[in-house]
């Protein structure tokens, strides 16, 4: 197992492979993924080799989990700067609890990201694997989109108590409690680490199938030339990755290069990696007939958690297209590409020391 240099060598300890409970993961994962209407067999299947390949488990007691009002959100503390949101991946629908339809608006989108939460699930497991048995933080909502919505403002993703208005619904409690699990791991990672990551995992159904990358930044604006995207401090500063662009900047790497350079961007590395990903090296930007993302290059958590207000804790809402979450595409290959993806970026940008 790789030694990687770590941030803060007083706090961790390079852990010791532990003995791996082969059955008590596939079950868990059994469990997990039966929770869902996809292709399962898939991710099981990974799973089990993927635990037969590595032979054991490593794992950390500093790792905890606790859940939220109603166990409607779930919470993993980690032990990497590194946080994997989950906000439409909830099955959870209980009858008494009113739908959200047509409460902000009639175009309001009620069908769950599918399978996003299985497959950010098996993603942290091999991320895992791959830093030393260190966990990544994880905030997941288990209430189905029809009734909440984590990732509007709290006005748009609710449905107020109509009966007694004077006292919060269960929508609201569940979005106020999927948000202090979220600012309470981003500020802790900022204050343990100096610096962080936020992927805030989504799923989409556009027919061009690309792998979406947001930063806050519209189609219109990834459309600008190169010496604009390079050189406006307006534009930089509104990203969801401002703190990187500017802990990048005395390497000279440039902020194009951040977003869509094959060695250097998220969706580089992806589309080396053979899927159509926006803005990368190969689609600089979306054109005009197609889609990218739903708000503006990213939704409610990654311009509220991400570091366009000067934080230290950059996010990126990523999008993955439905054939590689439901059916023949969601195989193993793609399971670990992405988790080697994100954790290429992470590890370049945020975990040790960084040499250029």
């Amino acid at each position: 197992m790789p030694r990687y240099v770590r941030i803060d060598p007083e706090e961790f300890t390079l852990l010791q492979p532990k003995v791996f409970f082969l059955s008590i993961i596939v079950m868990t994962m059994i469990v997990l993924l039966f929770q869902s209407n996809i292709d399962k067999d898939s991710l099981i299947e990974f799973s089990k080799n993927n635990v037969v390949e590595n032979s054991f488990c490593l794992s950390s007691f500093n790792v905890t989990k606790t859940f939220g009002f109603h166990n409607y959100t779930e919470y993993l503390r980690g032990e990497l700067p590194l946080i994997i949101a989950v906000p439409h991946g909830g099955h959870i629908l209980p009858k008494d609890l009113p739908d959200l339809t047509n409460w902000y608006s009639e175009d309001y989108i009620r069908f769950n990201d599918v399978n996003t939460q299985e497959l950010a699930r098996v993603v942290a497991q091999q991320l895992m694997i791959e830093f030393g048995g260190r966990e990544v933080y994880m905030v997941i909502n288990h209430l189905n989109q029809r009734k909440v919505d984590v990732n509007r403002p709290y006005e748009q993703g609710t449905k107020p108590n109509i009966d007694s208005p004077m006292e919060s619904s269960e929508s609201q409690l569940a979005w106020k409690s999927y948000h202090e699990f979220l600012r309470n791991a981003v500020d802790e990672v900022e204050a343990r680490f100096g610096r962080g990551l936020v992927i805030d995992f989504h799923g989409h159904a556009h027919q061009e199938e690309y792998i979406e990358v947001g930063y806050l930044l519209p189609a219109d604006l990834l459309a600008l030339p190169v010496h604009t995207l390079n050189t406006n401090s307006s534009i930089h500063n509104s990203s969801s990755i401002r703190s990187l662009y500017y802990r990048m900047f005395d390497s000279q790497i440039t902020f194009t290069s951040l977003i869509r350079a094959d060695v250097l961007s998220l969706g580089g590395r992806l589309q080396m990696l053979g899927y159509h990903t926006v803005p990368s090296q190969a689609h600089h930007y979306p054109t005009i007939n197609e889609s990218y993302l739903h708000d503006g290059g990213g939704g409610y958590s990654v311009r509220t958690y991400g570091s366009s207000d000067g934080g230290k804790v950059d996010a990126v809402q990523l999008e993955i297209p439905k054939k590689f979450r439901i059916g023949m595409e969601a195989s193993h290959r793609f399971v670990v590409d992405l988790a080697d993806g994100i954790g290429w970026f992470f590890k370049t940008y945020y975990w040790g020391r960084i040499e250029w």
